[in-house]
């Protein structure tokens, strides 16, 4: 259980880490879906193919961390985290077919 916990405790750190690192630091905290800040610290709007790369990359990226979490609970037989996992996977399918959906709404 331990080696599981540390493992899911690392791979959602180093996600988020990864996830900070790519992005450039917002200057407004209402920045909107499909906004990105330049070196300038302007705030410019994607390309609708530029946004729907970008949800792609994080959503599999989220998948991917979510499969190797369940991988290893499976090998240490923890059902109550791969339920979880389930449930995860689940809600993150959920907001990448809003998402998607939101974008190819704002895009016609």
């Amino acid at each position: 259980m331990r080696k599981v916990f540390f493992t899911m405790f690392f791979l959602i750190a180093s996600a988020s880490l990864a996830e900070s690192n790519n992005s450039k630091p917002a200057t407004d905290a209402n920045q909107t879906l499909g906004e990105a800040v330049t070196e300038s610290n302007e705030v410019t709007k994607l390309s609708y193919k530029q946004q729907l790369k970008e949800e792609f990359v994080k959503h599999n990226y989220r998948l991917a961390v979510l499969e190797r979490i369940r991988q290893l609970a499976r090998e240490e037989g923890k059902a109550d985290i791969i339920s979880k996992v389930d449930q995860l996977t689940k809600l993150e399918n959920e907001r990448h077919t809003k998402t998607i959906a939101k974008l190819q709404s704002s895009h016609q």
